[in-house]
């Protein structure tokens, strides 16, 4: 029972350091937070969120990112989220977001340039504070590169 403490342990503190990590990549704006906990206070701190429209695979890659948050903290994380477009995170409880997909909030980290736009299998994963959530966003060209990205997240966290 100990080891399995130590295990979670360590990992939140490496979730701590991912999610921070990618949190400091968008450069501009607030400064990224100090610490982001995937739990604090022993309760979920991070909501997984995708559109209405998305189909079945980010579906079941938002289901996984549960799993394994679940399974690595041992906190129960809340069931991922359906948003219709154009909604906003008020209705958010937690100050981490994970969201996925693009063009499914009014404002979001990543913006398409149509000058350059995602490969079909590419995604890309940017932070950004919106209001008082710390949001890191998996894009995708396609539903398959949402799901690469959430897939590539789940392998730095060794979990996958």
């Amino acid at each position: 029972m100990r080891f399995i403490k130590k295990v979670q342990t360590a990992f939140v503190v490496l979730l701590i350091l991912c999610f921070s990590s990618v949190l400091a990549l968008w450069g501009c704006g607030d400064p990224p937070p100090k610490e982001l906990f995937a739990v604090k206070e022993g309760k979920a701190n991070i909501t997984i969120v995708y559109g209405d429209k998305a189909g079945i695979g980010v579906q079941e890659a938002a289901k996984e990112l549960v799993r394994a948050l679940n399974m690595m903290t041992g906190v129960a994380f809340p069931q991922p989220i359906k948003v219709g477009k154009g909604q906003g995170l008020a209705f958010v409880k937690t100050e981490g977001v994970i969201l996925l997909g693009q063009k499914v909030l009014t404002e979001e980290p990543y913006t398409v340039d149509s000058s350059k736009p995602l490969g079909e299998e590419a995604f890309v994963t940017v932070g950004k504070f919106l209001g008082k959530h710390s949001v890191v966003q998996i894009a995708g060209g396609s539903e398959a590169g949402v799901q690469y990205g959430v897939y590539t997240m789940l392998r730095q966290w060794g979990v996958r």
